[in-house]
């Protein structure tokens, strides 16, 4: 999942940062911008008010991860860090869910009959 996969880079980022491990905190913090900007390109604009909302998050993620890079302030990655965590847990939840209702649905049953 590529929450996963930004919340390791992120972490990263802030670990090398507080060691003032400048070049390796770099890489991960240019990774996890990586991430953010397919995240933004991943949304489509029938979305809605969905869409609208993620952008504004990522956006946040996008500018503080870059902040804390130019910066080297690894304090800037905790709301960022925050903001993965609720997104990443709400999409888990929203799996999960989905694959509750796909148990529920009566074997032989297709999108029409449900």
């Amino acid at each position: 999942m590529l929450y996963e996969g930004l919340t390791q880079n992120v972490m990263a980022g802030e670990k090398h940062l507080r060691a003032q491990e400048w070049e390796p905190a770099h890489d991960a913090l240019v990774r996890s911008r990586r991430i953010v900007t397919y995240l933004l390109n991943s949304l489509r604009e029938e979305g809605g008010d969905i869409t609208k909302q993620l952008r504004g998050l990522y956006g946040f993620c996008f500018e503080n991860i870059g902040r804390a890079n130019l910066e080297k302030n690894p304090e800037v990655l905790a709301g960022v860090l925050d903001v993965i965590n609720e997104l990443s847990g709400a999409w888990r939840d929203l799996a999960a869910q989905n694959s509750e209702l796909q148990e529920a649905v009566p074997v032989g049953a297709d999108e029409e009959s449900i």
